[in-house]
């Protein structure tokens, strides 16, 4: 209804094909049919995207408590090597009208952002001297970087497009990744970290939440940003939602400690 944003909450959380074809709601005529055309464009949308594409970033977890980095790296990889970056493609490229993908890439490139700063700046820190790890620290620079840069910009110069910086940051994650398959210790990961890695997750959903809420209260007859905000948001749970079996892998001495396989599954 009017009050709640499940509808496209929980259609981002992987699940769009579950959203129901007839929706009871409440309120103006005006907020009962914005409901109902995102209903629509949900059950119409729901191959793209859809939660079977949580198997091509699917990776097997090693021997490494660094899944939560591996499984990163295949994300962005998927969006910078696998695809076109399309948030940065120009008016009048083919693409610029089909705004769906780009706004899905936005969504996955926040996730990522997020994530990536809990775990560079709290959760893998070095054993000796704990420190962050500076190729993840230069990953996480790096994917700061405006996400809608062509070819270049006044402050950077020819070259800093948004997908070669990105691949830096790609490359960063790799070396990290690489210095832990060769042996490099990290800290030993904590229930204290987990707690705050998934309080982190929680925190950005409830913001994403309270953002859907805000804008289904500002029903209005001309809607361009309703499929926006969508797939902005199931951009960035499909990350969250990629992360979760390789949070349970990394942490799994914590799990068993506290017993929470159960929990964590529901």
């Amino acid at each position: 209804d009017n009050k709640s944003p499940s509808l496209l909450y929980w259609a981002a959380m992987c699940k769009i094909s579950l959203v129901p074809t007839k929706v009871k709601t409440h309120g103006s005529s005006l907020q009962r049919s914005k409901v109902i055309k995102i209903t629509k464009m949900a059950n119409r949308r729901a191959k793209i995207y859809s939660s079977k594409d949580l198997a091509t970033v699917a990776n097997p977890p090693g021997d490494k408590p660094v899944h939560i980095a591996r499984t990163m790296e295949t994300l962005l990889a998927r969006e910078i090597e696998g695809s076109s970056w399309r948030p940065n493609q120009p008016w009048f490229y083919p693409t610029a009208l089909a705004d769906n993908k780009k706004n899905f890439q936005l969504g996955v490139l926040h996730g990522l952002r997020r994530s990536l700063l809990e775990y560079a700046t709290r959760t893998m820190r070095s054993r000796s001297d704990g420190t962050v790890d500076r190729d993840l620290q230069s990953a996480l620079n790096l994917l700061q970087y405006p996400p809608n840069v062509w070819l270049f910009d006044v402050t950077q110069g020819f070259g800093a497009s948004s997908e070669s910086q990105y691949r830096s940051a790609l490359d960063g994650l790799r070396r990290f990744l690489a210095k832990a398959d060769g042996g490099a210790e990290f800290s030993e990961l904590r229930a204290d970290q987990l707690y705050r890695f998934v309080d982190a997750i929680n925190l950005d959903l409830t913001a994403h939440m309270l953002a859907l809420q805000d804008y289904s209260n500002k029903a209005s007859l001309w809607d361009t940003r309703a499929d926006d905000l969508f797939y902005q948001t199931k951009g960035a749970v499909f990350v969250y939602a990629a992360l979760a079996d390789a949070v349970k892998h990394d942490f799994a001495d914590v799990f068993a400690q506290k017993r929470i396989d159960d929990l964590w599954s529901q």
